[in-house]
């Protein structure tokens, strides 16, 4: 069978977009490893690239830079593109025949958001966004996003004691994702309770370390400097990995998010889970895999930080929920780990959400442009 030319437009920094880039080339290089020779790809890094937070791989960086150089010496621009942005870098492609995987977590598409997504055959990993701009008049589709199996595995972990049970956050910090309001609500149930401890990773990485502290600080007043709620810095995607293995109960109470990485990856290695039932979780968390939490109403998403009212950007709202449903759920998820640790629902994530399947999709995408 013939070979067919695909351009991949990737940002290989360590955004979320760049997680989905390199997953996705991860993969390809693994498929040609095995000397499958699937395309003929020309790569263009859209941002530096930065691999400092990745397993360092020489072999895989060789092979990058081929595809780099491929696509410098011999790429057209009839050749179709594939390429992983935000909204607002939609509109500068390579190809005259140009797809985008976007992500979008809102629900009030902009006159400028709408224009970008035109001028592509664009693509969203949540089936909520889809649905969004479609109602907008454009064609788009979903593309799921896989398991990430070269950053996620199980690991033994070793605990104060063995009854002890560990809920985990692991989100940056933005008010959308109801941080305060979910660590106070836990604290009021859980705060200073030796059985249980509350492990949290927020910091955020467009803010200071002042002001990432100020947040901290802040949250620990509310719940009277709780003694077993602890809070982490995280760098690298092994310290990911080895937080959320820690973790017997992962809390994901976003109001509004384009894809879950780390929760989802964390199902996906059988952590137990208390979900918001809403956006793009409804892609992948069910009743089966995790506790959920219907949501109560939408709330204006700004902040005055991250969220403008009147910007050309991020505008509309993002989903609540009541405490009342938020600590049911946790009950429900306490009640889970103690019949099994392991949350045996969440392992088949890894079967439905392969990362072949997503090349697949990808190629066969692009095969018809």
């Amino acid at each position: 069978m013939a070979k067919h030319n695909f351009a991949l437009e990737f940002p290989l920094n360590n955004s979320l977009e760049a997680k989905i880039s390199k997953l996705f080339l991860r993969t390809v290089y693994e498929i040609e490893k095995n000397d499958i020779k699937h395309e003929n790809w020309f790569l263009f890094p859209t941002t530096d690239v930065d691999f400092s937070s990745d397993y360092n791989d020489e072999h895989f960086n060789i092979w990058l830079m081929h595809q780099a150089i491929n696509g410098r010496e011999n790429y057209n621009r009839n050749i179709p593109s594939f390429k992983i942005a935000k909204l607002d870098n939609c509109l500068n492609s390579v190809s005259y025949k140009s797809n985008v995987l976007s992500f979008y977590e809102l629900d009030s598409p902009t006159n400028s958001e709408l224009n970008s997504a035109r001028q592509s055959k664009i693509h969203f990993p949540s089936s909520y966004s889809k649905d969004i701009f479609k109602e907008k008049g454009l064609g788009c589709s979903f593309i799921p996003i896989p398991f990430d199996y070269f950053n996620f595995s199980n690991l033994e972990t070793n605990k104060e004691k063995d009854d002890l049970i560990v809920f985990s956050i692991q989100s940056e910090f933005q008010a959308k994702r109801h941080h305060a309001k979910t660590i106070k609500a836990w604290a009021e149930k859980y705060g200073n309770n030796k059985n249980y401890i509350l492990q949290c990773a927020i910091n955020n990485k467009a803010l200071n370390q002042s002001q990432n502290k100020q947040i901290v600080e802040q949250i620990l007043k509310s719940v009277g400097n709780a003694s077993n709620i602890k809070f982490y810095t995280i760098d690298h995607h092994n310290d990911w990995n080895r937080f959320i293995n820690n973790a017997d109960i992962l809390i994901s109470m976003s109001g509004g998010e384009s894809f879950n990485y780390y929760d989802f990856n964390g199902v996906a290695i059988g952590k137990h889970a208390i979900v918001l039932n809403a956006h793009s979780n409804k892609d992948w968390a069910t009743e089966d895999n995790c506790c959920l939490v219907n949501p109560s109403k939408k709330a204006f998403v700004y902040d005055n930080l991250f969220y403008l009212k009147g910007h050309f950007l991020n505008q509309g709202s993002v989903f609540d929920f009541d405490v009342s449903d938020f600590l049911k759920a946790c009950d429900c998820a306490v009640e889970r780990v103690l019949k099994n640790k392991v949350n045996e629902n969440g392992f088949l994530l890894q079967q439905k959400h392969s990362k072949e399947s997503f090349v697949n999709n990808v190629i066969n995408i692009l095969s018809q442009s």
